[in-house]
């Protein structure tokens, strides 16, 4: 295949083989049987427990990244590969399978060479049309928690929607496409973004809308000299070699402190808390507790994201799992957006959701 060719995809059902698998099968599974997405790889084991049928066993899974999984059911498994949509230079982008609100859904990544198994962004395409986008649900439960930003906005400013949005990073464009696409249609959308093969690749495969309008420069140096106000700045930013989410130059306090210049505005970063970077939570805990008493965390293992409000009236200060959940549903198109995030919240709120201040980290 040459770089740089797109591949029209022939139409496809797509449903879970729970029957018949066999050692050597290439298939796609979701590893502790619980994960959304699912990974390529083959089937090198399976495993009868005592008294259980061949309908029951477990199957050991080795991905193409090299990890082995053991003791996954049948139901985990599906015989539907993945496709390669486009490649370029440093960017793959690819389509593949995930499970979404018990559906099965499919799903088109965005991910770098360099980085095999990471991505960057998943965006669903139509259930009647793998060629055309869905903006109306995120994929990923971690980009619905940056969404969450939105609710946060309208809590701060009885009920109005952000009109202009600056991303920090774009990746393949599913947050910004999901906010301006279907969200909040009269919004103005800034993504800065440094690779112009991204931004390319967005453009051309994740269908961004017109209201989208990408600055390719280093988004650091667009937060630290561009005196534009916005209502709402989402950071998820990366490095080149996507160990640092964000990099260190972006855990400062003037970051957060020029973003939150605007009264009313709010500022959301995805932080990454792995082997590499311990401190990372820490620091971001510290400077949105300096930046803004009404500042808040999402736990959406491995990520946090983390929230802060430029105002600070005494009952932004307030907002308890329970109240964040009631406005997201007052607007019901970012309910619709974020289903898993509203199932945490109400199933899980306290590992979910809390106040910076009350953190310990």
């Amino acid at each position: 295949m040459k770089r740089g060719t797109y591949i029209t995809l022939p139409k496809v059902r797509i449903r879970p083989l729970p029957k018949g698998l066999r050692l050597g099968d290439r298939i796609e599974a979701r590893p502790r049987n619980e994960d959304e997405l699912f990974y390529p790889g083959i089937i090198v084991g399976r495993d009868y427990q005592h008294g259980c049928t061949k309908s029951e066993a477990t199957f050991t899974v080795m991905y193409d990244d090299g990890d082995v999984e053991s003791e996954l059911k049948a139901s985990s498994i599906i015989r539907f590969g993945r496709c390669i949509v486009w490649q370029g230079n440093s960017v793959i982008v690819e389509d593949g399978t995930i499970l979404v609100n018990g559906v099965f859904r499919r799903v088109r990544l965005l991910h770098f060479k360099s980085s095999p198994g990471i991505y960057q962004s998943g965006l669903l395409m139509s259930s009647w049309s793998i060629h055309v986008p869905d903006f109306t649900l995120l994929p990923f439960e971690v980009n619905q928690a940056m969404l969450l930003g939105v609710g946060l906005y309208s809590y701060a400013n009885n009920g109005r929607m952000p009109l202009k949005t600056c991303f920090a990073g774009l990746g393949g464009g599913a947050v910004p496409a999901c906010l301006a696409g279907y969200i909040s249609p009269g919004c103005t959308v800034h993504a800065i973004e440094i690779s112009e093969e991204v931004s390319s690749a967005s453009k051309k495969y994740f269908c961004l809308p017109g209201n989208v309008r990408i600055i390719n420069c280093d988004a650091y140096e667009w937060l630290t000299t561009n005196e534009s106000e916005y209502d709402l700045v989402i950071i998820d930013v990366t490095d080149a070699g996507d160990q640092f989410l964000p990099p260190e130059p972006f855990l400062d306090v003037s970051i957060i402190q020029r973003a939150l210049k605007k009264p009313g505005s709010v500022c959301v970063m995805n932080v990454l808390s792995s082997l590499s970077t311990p401190a990372h939570v820490r620091k971001a805990t510290r400077i949105f507790s300096e930046c803004s008493k009404s500042s808040y965390c999402a736990h959406v293992d491995p990520n946090h994201v983390f929230f802060g409000i430029s105002n600070e009236k005494e009952d932004l200060c307030q907002l308890d799992p329970n109240g964040l959940r009631k406005v997201i549903e007052s607007i019901p198109l970012l309910a619709n957006a974020v289903p898993g995030m509203l199932r945490e919240l109400e199933t899980r709120p306290d590992q979910i959701w809390k106040q910076v201040l009350q953190m310990n980290v």
